[in-house]
């Protein structure tokens, strides 16, 4: 089992991540310049495929998931109570659940 100490540490820990891996979502900016490199590396190492160009609709829900993560990381980073870190553990499965489920349906004729 972990101290306090380390499970407010893997609290900060974890709004790290989050915080780094989807600031570049905050701003229609921002996300156009990731959106811009990832399409460029793409290319250059010669990937099938390529990213498609964002309608508004899609800017606006990747600047509000980035917003709202980023909000609530910093809200872990400042203050990593274990209620946080049991809310954001939820927050995660969903996650992950709607990705699954997301996929499956990609694998299916007439779906998305």
């Amino acid at each position: 089992m972990w101290t306090s100490t380390q499970y407010r540490q893997r609290v900060r820990g974890s709004a790290w991540y989050d915080l780094i891996v989807t600031a570049a979502f905050v701003t229609p900016w921002s996300f156009a310049a990731l959106h811009g490199l990832l399409s460029g590396l793409s290319q250059a190492l010669d990937l099938p495929g390529s990213l498609p160009p964002f309608a508004p609709m899609h800017m606006l829900m990747a600047n509000l998931l980035g917003s709202i993560v980023c909000v609530w990381a910093v809200l872990r980073i400042r203050d990593p109570q274990q209620v946080y870190g049991r809310y954001d553990a939820v927050g995660r499965y969903l996650f992950a659940t709607w990705q699954l489920y997301a996929l499956s349906m990609s694998t299916q004729p007439g779906h998305y």
